[in-house]
């Protein structure tokens, strides 16, 4: 029972004490630790951004094998993401790592559908891969905590930290200034377009598939909850079991990071058209805006070296309706590409999908057999 919040800087002087010091820090953000991770810029020398965890995890290693001190932080639904590297590369090449896992689905709590199952098995996950762990919920665990990772690093172990929710204050983001569209707009231009279209629209985990609920809710559709970065592996799959369903991929830039080789399969084997837009605002905003990776990213350059048969971008509304028209009226088989420029940071609050995934997936399947 969490008593009283922590303070980031209390945190992260409990990190510098567990290593000694700390020389880099490599992550995908959790909203549970989004109030320490906004200062990580200011408080280690190097911060690397990660696009998925198994990378985080060997990029602290790396710099752990040329003695800089390393920590990882995660949310517990991408430790399947990490397992791999903590056995096969840190564990096996004797590289400790601290690692701070926002605990989703703690058991005992109350938690969104998609975090039940790995919540349960998070501590279970920990010991069968030989990860020692402690949940830190308040000064004291906190205290304990960090003595317990000293002990484990020097032995030459990793130690995960399980921080739950409401640890640390939460936080409101607010919506980011300048003249791009926000989400939202983006998305409600998009429900209107698909008037007249028999298709159907997957949407990604996070913000965009909440949002295309809340506006327009439908059977034919399907809103993402976890898997992230799985939604155009997911498409590929049901316009091969369903070729006659036309599919929208609605899609983030931070998911389409995290599982970018999804774009080389879908444009090898996908047979009928599908509509791939990237809704780029630069920032995970379900998790606290932390800034993506994006920024560097030539996503239409990516898509026309794996075979998108066309590809496009824009940065208005304006844009996006004539690109958006075009993709949706393309008969060439494969995906087409739309990356949609955006502002990050929520206009509206926006609550969660009204039916649970699995009458969700029951009422899409329906849909999709019937179009099939």
């Amino acid at each position: 029972m969490t008593v009283d919040h922590l303070a980031a800087e209390s945190f992260h002087s409990a990190v510098e004490k567990a290593l000694g010091a700390v020389d880099l820090v490599a992550g995908v953000p959790c909203s549970l630790l989004a109030p320490w991770l906004r200062d990580l810029d200011t408080l280690v020398p190097q911060h690397i951004l990660s696009t998925n965890e198994g990378e985080a995890v060997a990029v602290a290693a790396g710099a752990r094998l040329t003695g800089k001190r390393s920590a990882v932080y995660l949310q517990n639904s991408g430790l399947g993401n990490a397992v791999n590297p903590l056995t096969s590369l840190a564990a096996t090449f004797g590289v400790p790592l601290l690692l701070v896992v926002g605990y989703r689905g703690r058991p005992g709590t109350s938690d969104e559908p998609q975090h039940r199952l790995m919540g349960a098995a998070t501590e279970g996950v920990l010991d069968a891969i030989g990860v020692g762990h402690t949940v830190v919920e308040d000064h004291d665990s906190l205290l304990a905590a960090t003595e317990e990772a000293a002990q484990s690093v020097h032995k030459g172990q990793s130690h995960a930290w399980l921080v739950p929710k409401g640890v640390f204050e939460k936080q409101r983001t607010e919506p980011s200034s300048g003249t791009l569209p926000n989400r939202r707009a983006y998305i409600e231009l998009l429900a209107r377009l698909r008037q007249g279209h028999d298709l159907s629209v997957i949407a990604t985990t996070g913000m965009s598939g909440r949002e295309l609920e809340s506006i327009e809710a439908r059977d034919e559709d399907l809103y993402m909850v976890g898997s992230m970065g799985c939604v155009p592996s997911l498409a590929l799959g049901v316009s091969l079991g369903s070729p006659r369903t036309r599919l929208v991929v609605l899609d983030g830039d931070g998911a389409l990071l995290m599982r970018l080789e999804s774009m080389v399969a879908l444009a090898r084997y996908a047979t009928v058209p599908i509509t791939h837009v990237v809704i780029d605002n630069g920032a995970y905003d379900s998790t606290g805006a932390q800034p993506s990776l994006s920024g560097g990213v030539d996503f239409e350059g990516i898509a026309r070296s794996v075979g998108y048969p066309s590809t496009g971008t824009a940065d208005s509304l304006e844009k996006a309706e004539e690109l958006l028209n075009r993709s949706l009226a393309a008969t060439a088989p494969g995906p087409h590409l739309c990356v949609l420029k955006a502002r990050a940071g929520d206009v509206v609050p926006v609550g969660r999908p009204r039916l649970g995934p699995r009458e969700q997936g029951a009422r899409f399947a329906a849909s999709a057999v019937n179009a099939g």
